[in-house]
């Protein structure tokens, strides 16, 4: 356990503060791990049930834990179908918009013995049987944050190439969350504002990741980018999001509907804009093209310098990992779609403003694009 060498206190007191927690209703134990609870749906009544059984072939442990929602007649929602869409978030507020957003839905907790674990949640949009999980944790963020992000990468990649593993008739997978928007200065229809949500096309590019940079070797800055481009084999995603590209982006709530403000009340409508979505690989010296410059003033140059030079939209934290294990599981269709929370990568201090508007419009879109998205069925017939 490395939360007690965080918080400097010892692993009794950590079992205590989460027995609190679990006593508050905020976490729960499953087996040997403590997962967090959603209380967006504590209004529902659930019925927990354990199922452990031994692998003779990977020698492991699993506990699927299933959460049946309780009809108002007491019958369960039993759903038997296997998943064709996939959703991946990172930030536990996307993850809750997600989980919103799945009609029917029901948990699985799975983990192995040697520490390893994921926690799927189940249930339909539509047509579609969805399965949402979301990563422990992501990030290259930028190179003025001072922390080795390879750990985190690797975690990524292995939890999204478990889950497709695990639901082996995925076709389309969405990665849903924030970002960070990319300003212009002298063009309004290409300006993306706090609050709107870009989806990634293949113009040219749908993902771009700077993995490294070339430098000058008389100052030392940066003079370029070494880059890896990710595009889907399948764009019928980016089509649906075309035809729906210039209608207001705007959902009628009602019923238990739970409205979210938008925190600029001048306005109030979301934008929707296609295009590249991009980050760069986390730097531990400061560089810069200027001595005189500040640490932040020289990341913004150059993360502006990086989004002019391959005509990106928006910025993350970081998702090639997920996108190399989508890749190399396969998956055809693929898409990025981010709600704009700031002008970084969506995850700064100044985007916790943002977050959650931004990670329910996010949300919200995805929901639709889903729901336009014909089954396999429906593809077979040629409709």
């Amino acid at each position: 356990m490395q939360v007690y060498r965080a918080l400097r206190c010892t692993t009794e007191e950590v079992e205590q503060f989460l027995h609190e927690l679990e006593t508050l209703g905020v976490v729960q134990k499953l087996q040997d791990e403590w997962i967090r609870v959603d209380s967006i749906k504590s209004n529902f009544c659930f019925i927990l049930k354990f199922q452990i059984y031994n692998d003779p072939n990977e020698n492991s442990r699993f506990a699927v834990d299933e959460l049946k929602q309780q009809t108002s007649n007491g019958a369960l929602m039993r759903d038997t179908n296997s998943p064709t869409i996939a959703i991946i978030t990172c930030l536990f507020v996307e993850k809750q918009c997600i989980d919103s957003i799945i009609d029917n839905s029901s948990t699985v907790h799975r983990y192995r013995s040697g520490g390893d674990s994921n926690v799927y949640t189940l249930g339909w949009i539509g047509k579609h049987r969805v399965v949402a999980t979301k990563l422990a944790v992501i990030g290259t963020h930028f190179w003025f944050i001072h922390s080795d992000t390879r750990e985190a990468t690797t975690s990524a990649g292995s939890i999204t190439t478990r889950l497709l593993g695990n639901f082996q008739n995925v076709e389309h997978v969405f990665i849903v969350g924030v970002g960070g928007g990319v300003a212009h200065y002298t063009d309004a229809a290409r300006h993306i504002r706090l609050g709107d949500v870009v989806i990634s096309a293949s113009t040219p590019n749908a993902y771009v990741f700077a993995h490294s940079y070339t430098l000058d070797r008389k100052t030392e800055n940066i003079n370029g980018f070494v880059v890896r481009r990710w595009n889907p084999q399948d764009s019928c995603i980016a089509k649906i999001a075309m035809e729906i590209f210039n209608c207001k982006f705007s959902i009628q709530g009602g019923g238990n509907v739970v409205v979210i403000p938008h925190p600029n009340h001048e306005r109030t409508d979301s934008v929707i804009h296609l295009g590249s979505v991009g980050a760069m690989v986390s730097h531990k010296k400061q560089v810069s093209t200027d001595e005189n410059e500040d640490t932040r003033d020289a990341a913004s140059q150059i993360r502006d310098r990086f989004a002019a030079e391959f005509g990106l939209r928006a910025f993350d934290a970081g998702f090639d990992s997920v996108i190399a294990a989508v890749n190399g599981s396969c998956i055809d269709s693929w898409t990025l779609i981010r709600g704009i929370a700031d002008y970084q990568h969506g995850q700064s201090r100044a985007a916790r403003t943002w977050q959650a508007y931004a990670a329910a419009r996010a949300a919200a879109l995805t929901r639709s694009l889903i729901l336009r998205l014909p089954t396999a069925q429906e593809q077979h017939n040629g409709h």
